[in-house]
Order: structure tokens, then C-alpha cells, then sequence
């Protein structure tokens, strides 16, 4: 089983409370949706207005005032299991009071396998407004051999740059994490993301993950990362072959016909009922008792030389 980037949305930002995030073309009925969306002032949260969308989590950067290029951000992940609805062009979204810039994108998921998805979420911090170096870690949750990994990072402006960016979970081996183009917007307060995606090659998680990176401008490492794990669900529906509680039920009807020393207006019948059955807790290969009613009828004037064979 493996679960496969197939598209991404148009990057779109905002300042005031209502904006609209295009999907991604082509939407699969039961991919996987997930709309990365980050904001400043800190406090200011959002809520999806367009059916079906549920909050993976929320996070901020800390609990500075917004400014032009400066305050802490906000960033929160919302999941969706595609339907027919999401054909239309874009998902509406509302933020609550206080937004002086919001900025979003859909990307969309499939699985070859399995028959339903399992997701996990937490928000990866760094609180710092000093130095270049930005080191981000959030809550344990479980990762192993064969999920995705998806992220989204939120910058307070437009001008930073993150370069040699890691993504780590102790006890797991990540293959190499795909970047999708980073985005940024002049709008309002500025703002900036990247969205990246990555296999967990093998092992299972022992820790929280982290995000390290380092910034092209000093006193902007403060960044919240929306982390995402994605899982397929296999259900497996087995039938016992001979479990605790199965009942097991044979009838066999047998006519035996006379035998040749039989005289000819003579006929012997016999009738042998078979019927076996287990208790409850009886378990496999044990000895299953038979019992056997059987019946031999002649008629009165057989002579004493008929032989009837059963």
C-alpha cells in the first residue's frame, strides 16, 4: 500500500475575515484533503464555512502583537475525505475578529490501498524572535513504516527564506521531503508558507517530531508548522474454520438394498443418522463425537439363510 502526492490548490491570501481557497483540480472522491492555513494577529482563529471539513489542529508561534512583518502567526490544518462535492472551485473560510492577514492552500492525497484513512495531528513551534536558527517541536504522536508525512509552515513575513530545512522523528527513517514552492503575500501584515510532504521509510515514532531550518533574516525564526501524519486502515473480516462456539452439522441418509440370497419379494431397509456437533468452547482438532441411530428392517418371512448387510 502507498499513499501518493496527486495535486495541490492555488496559494491564496487575504486581509479581512472571509476568503476563498481554490481546491485542486480533479478532486478523487475518498482522497485525502488537507487545507494548511496560517494568519496573524496570533489570536485570531478560522472556521471552514464549505461542508465536511474537520480541524486536525491549531498552533501559534507565541503571543507577540501583528505588525507589518512582525508578530506571532498562527497555524492550523483542517482534513477532508473528498466527495462528490468538492468538484466545485473553491472552499470558503471565515476568520474571527482581529485578522490582519490570513493566507491558505489545499493539497490533495491518495492511497492505493486499504479501506479508509487514519490521521494524526499536532503544531511544531518556535517561539524565538532572535537569530536565524528556527528549531520547531510539538507532541508525540504515532508515526511508523509506511505513513505520510505532510506539513505546513507559517512565517510572520514575506521577505524570510528557509533554507537546508530538516523534518525528524526519533525511531523513524524519512525518506527525502518533497518542498512545494514556498508562498508569500504583501497583503495586510505579510506572511509567508511552505507546504512539504515526506514517507516514513521504516521504524515507528519514539518521540515528537521536529522542523529545523535556517532563516535568510535574523529575528524571524519564530514559525508555526500544522503537522500531519497520514495512515491507511485496512479492515480484515475473517471466517473461523473452527473456532471457539461453531457448530458443525452432518445428516447422511443411506438405503441399502437386500442382499442376493434375499428372497425376491424381500426388501431391507436401513437408515444411519450421522449427527456431530462441538460445545462452545470446544477447541480446534479435538475429537468431535458421533453418534449413529441405525435401523434394520425385513420383512417376516425372510428365510433364516437372508443375509442383510449394513
Amino acid at each position: 500500500m502507498t499513499i501518493s502526492f496527486v495535486s495541490t490548490g492555488t496559494y491564496a491570501s487575504v486581509n479581512a475575515t472571509s476568503f476563498d481557497i481554490p481546491y485542486p483540480t480533479s478532486v478523487t472522491t475518498d482522497n485525502m484533503l488537507l487545507s494548511f492555513i496560517g494568519n496573524k494577529a496570533f489570536g485570531t482563529t478560522v472556521s471552514a464555512n464549505t461542508g465536511g471539513w474537520t480541524q486536525g489542529s491549531t498552533g501559534t508561534s507565541g503571543s507577540v502583537a501583528s505588525g507589518n512583518g512582525t508578530g506571532s502567526v498562527r497555524g492550523t490544518v483542517f482534513e477532508k475525505s473528498a466527495d462528490t462535492s468538492d468538484s466545485n472551485t473553491n472552499s470558503s473560510w471565515t476568520f474571527a475578529a482581529g485578522i490582519t492577514v490570513g493566507q491558505g492552500r489545499i493539497i490533495q492525497f491518495s492511497r492505493s490501498g486499504g479501506s479508509s484513512w487514519s490521521t494524526a495531528h499536532t503544531t511544531l513551534t518556535d517561539t524565538s524572535e532572535t537569530g536565524t536558527s528556527v528549531s520547531a517541536t510539538g507532541s508525540s504522536i504515532s508515526i511508523s513504516s509506511g505513513d505520510m508525512l505532510v506539513f505546513g509552515v507559517i512565517i510572520k513575513d514575506d521577505v524570510p527564506n528557509h533554507t537546508s530545512q530538516t523534518v525528524t522523528v526519533p525511531g523513524c527513517t524519512l525518506g527525502t521531503v518533497t518542498w512545494l514552492a514556498k508562498n508569500s503575500t504583501t497583503t495586510g501584515a505579510d506572511g509567508a508558507m511552505y507546504i512539504g510532504y515526506v514517507s516514513v521509510t521504516s521504524g515507528s515514532s519514539s518521540g515528537a517530531p521536529t522542523y529545523t531550518a535556517t532563516s535568510s533574516v535574523s529575528g524571524a525564526a519564530s514559525t508555526a508548522v500544522s503537522f500531519t501524519r497520514l495512515r491507511e486502515v485496512t479492515s480484515v473480516t475473517e471466517t473461523p474454520t473452527d473456532d471457539a462456539g461453531a457448530t458443525d452439522n452432518s445428516v447422511t441418509a443411506v438405503d441399502y438394498i437386500k442382499s442376493e440370497t434375499d428372497n425376491e419379494p424381500l426388501s431391507d431397509t436401513s437408515v444411519q443418522v450421522i449427527d456431530f456437533s462441538r460445545t462452545q468452547d470446544d477447541p480446534e482438532n479435538l475429537t468431535d463425537t458421533v453418534t449413529a441411530d441405525l435401523g434394520n428392517l425385513q420383512s417376516e418371512t425372510d428365510n433364516l439363510a437372508t443375509s442383510d448387510t449394513f
